[in-house]
Order: structure tokens, then C-alpha cells, then sequence
């Protein structure tokens, strides 16, 4: 173990956040994977089976990370916290489930922890964040490799407003010009979108409609934003998002919350 490692792990044992929760799973988990010990595992609660859980378990540990480590200690290394929260982080995506057609679909959540991480850091803006726009799952797609979950972050960027729009060129008939066809020809993505039938019905099933698509269910383009609707593909789709679509999405998943209630 480098010196560096050894004071951080020294300030890390000294901190109120170790006294909470030594001999406890996250403790250990961290211990093990950041800096590393031969450390063995003691048993979660037992308390994080629902997405509902799960989320405030990350939301309560990361603020205790925050205000009983990072800050007394003064820690600043951003990539130490951030191997920090990436032990103990568990994804609620898994842990919300909705069926269709005898189809199991996993929320697909979007704004990624990583995603909040590189935008604000660990601060208290950040835990806000988190626990406010990933409060409820709103996307659902068929458990399936390689399927729309895992194939729109890397074609779309993690864009959920061209998802929709490529859905939607799907159902109107250009199947082989969409740019997800491959994940859309999986045998379980294949059956959910044949029981949907419809852009629709889609749009319905998740509850979106005058939020991510208009009366007339065109979707509407973040990037642009206001009542501005794609009508057509980016010519490239990077990872990162401006500012603006940043902004735009929380405003969708804060109106989509509160027409919820």
C-alpha cells in the first residue's frame, strides 16, 4: 500500500462514518475494494428489497459518506469517493419490475450516479440530486442482453427523448432504418413491441404523454427544448450532455412526478 493510501485509509478509520458503520457491510465492502484489505464481508440488513429501499439506502449512506468522511476529513480526491460510493452503490434499477405480455421489463433509470458523480462531485447538491430525479423508475424495457437498456446509452448516448423517437419510427413502420433494430429483433424486446402494438400505447403504458411527447405523441427534443420536437437523427451522439439537456430532463422527470401524485 502506497503512503497516500495509508493516511487516507488512516483518516478513513478515524472518521465518524467508520464508527457507524464498522463491522457492517458497507464498511467492509469499502475497505475491501478501495484500498484493499483482506476483509471479510458481514451480511447486508436485509432491509434492500425494493427499489423504493434500495434508493434511500444509497441516499443515506452517501450523505453519511459525505458529512461524516469527506467533509471533517477534507477529503477532495474525487476518484477515491467516487470508489467509495461505487462499492457500496446498489443499482434500484434492478429492483423495479413491471410485465408485459409475460415479459419482465427493469426500470431503466435516467440520470446515472456516474452521470450525477462527474457533474457535481460528492456534495450535497449531488445527494439531492440523486435522491429527488431517481426517486421513481418512469422507463421499463425487457430484461434481455444487449437489449434497449444497454444498446441506447451507447448509440443514443443515454438520450431517452431519440430513444423514444426511434421507438416511434419502429412503430410507424421503419424497423431495419431504427437505429436499436438489432436490440428490437431480440426474441423478448421483439414480443414486448409486438403487444404494444403502437407508439400509442407505449406512450400510455408509461404514463408520458404532455411530458416527453406532445398531444399529438411527437417527442419532444431536450436539447432544444420548449415545445421543440425531433424530426429527425443526430448526426453523432456523444456520452456527455450540455447543460441544457441536463436541465431539460430533471424538468421532465419533475413533471412527470408530479403528475403522479
Amino acid at each position: 500500500m502506497e503512503k497516500l493510501e495509508e493516511i487516507l485509509l488512516e483518516q478513513f478509520k478515524e472518521s465518524q462514518f467508520y464508527a457507524k458503520y464498522q463491522d457492517k457491510y458497507i464498511s467492509d465492502i469499502i475497505l475491501r475494494n478501495v484500498f484493499p484489505c483482506d476483509k471479510k464481508l458481514h451480511q447486508m440488513n436485509g432491509q434492500e428489497k425494493d427499489y423504493s429501499n434500495v434508493h434511500q439506502y444509497n441516499v443515506d449512506v452517501m450523505r453519511d459518506l459525505y458529512y461524516l468522511f469527506a467533509v471533517p476529513a477534507r477529503i477532495e480526491d474525487k476518484d477515491i469517493l467516487w470508489e467509495m460510493i461505487y462499492a457500496f452503490y446498489l443499482d434500484p434499477d434492478g429492483y423495479a419490475i413491471k410485465e408485459r405480455a409475460g415479459i419482465t421489463c427493469s426500470a431503466d433509470g435516467l440520470f446515472s450516479i456516474r452521470r450525477i458523480y462527474r457533474k457535481h462531485g460528492l456534495s450535497e447538491e449531488a445527494i439531492e440530486e440523486y435522491e429527488k430525479y431517481r426517486k421513481m423508475p418512469i422507463f421499463f424495457f425487457p430484461q434481455e442482453r444487449n437489449g434497449i437498456n444497454m444498446s441506447r446509452a451507447s448509440v443514443f448516448g443515454d438520450r431517452i427523448d431519440h430513444t423514444l423517437f426511434d421507438l416511434k419510427n419502429y412503430f410507424q413502420g421503419n424497423k431495419e432504418n431504427c437505429r436499436l433494430a438489432t436490440a428490437y429483433r431480440l426474441p423478448k424486446t421483439s414480443k414486448w413491441l409486438e403487444d404494444l402494438g403502437s407508439f400509442e400505447e407505449l406512450v400510455e403504458w408509461y404514463g408520458i404523454k404532455g411530458i416527453f411527447v406532445n398531444d399529438d405523441y411527437e417527442v419532444f427534443d431536450l436539447e432544444r427544448g420548449g415545445e421543440s420536437v425531433i424530426t429527425q437523427y443526430s448526426d453523432q451522439y456523444r456520452w456527455e450532455w450540455s447543460d441544457t439537456y441536463y436541465g431539460n430532463l430533471k424538468n421532465k422527470i419533475g413533471a412527470f412526478m408530479e403528475d403522479a401524485r
